[in-house]
């Protein structure tokens, strides 16, 4: 594994900076999610208002029965580059003391404040938990929303790192954040279906294994989104 991961201090102590880099504009992973961002939304544009939602009921069509009226929100899906210059992905842990999804992987985001575009509540959220600057991010395109078990809507938005940047933990928001590599991440192959018990009924979700992290559940469906939109023939 060649992406560096952060170090998670001591309980009490000051969260350990991760340090991300942009890739070369002619780097080829840049290069191919540029050309491929064609398949994406525009990030300046509302989604149209047609388009099918994916989500936590696809594989578990009941849930969709009883949906609760759902928050908007947004996520930052975010191409960056380690100390090796390697393509890779940022994501956090959330704290333990938070409300939904506590100690979870996810993705730097949050609720869609009104007059906010999705894209403007991810770089807004990345700066608020990992102080990632808003500038220092080049939005390339949203994908469809997805659905969460909990009661939000999700649109991810796909964004590439173009300058360097020093990201704190803010440890009201996050226990931490982490780089995996971008092409493990994005190989379907590397997300797998499991079955596990949730108020004593078989439930379905997806999980991604890179190392000691389990990335599943809503941060897992998002990124099996994500490939299916750049990535499926």
């Amino acid at each position: 594994m060649t992406a560096e991961m952060s170090a998670q201090s001591p309980a009490g102590d000051t969260l350990s900076p991760l340090h991300v880099y942009p890739l070369a504009p002619s780097a080829p992973v840049a290069a191919d999610l540029r050309r491929r961002a064609s398949r994406l939304f525009d990030p300046g544009q509302p989604i149209p208002g047609d388009v099918a939602w994916s989500g936590d009921h696809v594989l578990n069509p009941d849930w969709a029965e009883h949906a609760p009226q759902r928050k908007a929100a947004a996520v930052l899906v975010l191409l960056a580059g380690d100390r090796s210059g390697d393509p890779v992905i940022l994501l956090t842990e959330r704290a333990a003391h938070l409300s939904a999804h506590a100690g979870q992987i996810a993705l730097p985001g949050g609720k869609i404040e009104p007059g906010e575009t999705p894209g403007q509540t991810a770089l807004r959220e990345a700066e608020e938990e990992v102080a990632l600057p808003a500038r220092a991010v080049e939005l390339v395109g949203l994908t469809e929303p997805y659905a969460t078990r909990t009661g939000f809507l999700v649109t991810p938005v796909v964004g590439i790192l173009r300058a360097a940047a020093q990201l704190r933990p803010d440890p009201g928001e996050v226990a931490g954040a982490f780089v995996a590599p971008w092409s493990y991440v994005m190989d379907q192959s590397n997300t797998a279906e499991i079955r596990l018990t949730m108020n004593g009924r078989e439930r379905r979700a997806l999980e991604i294994h890179w190392g000691s992290k389990r990335i599943w559940g809503v941060t897992a469906g998002i990124l099996r989104v994500v490939q299916e939109r750049l990535f499926a023939l």
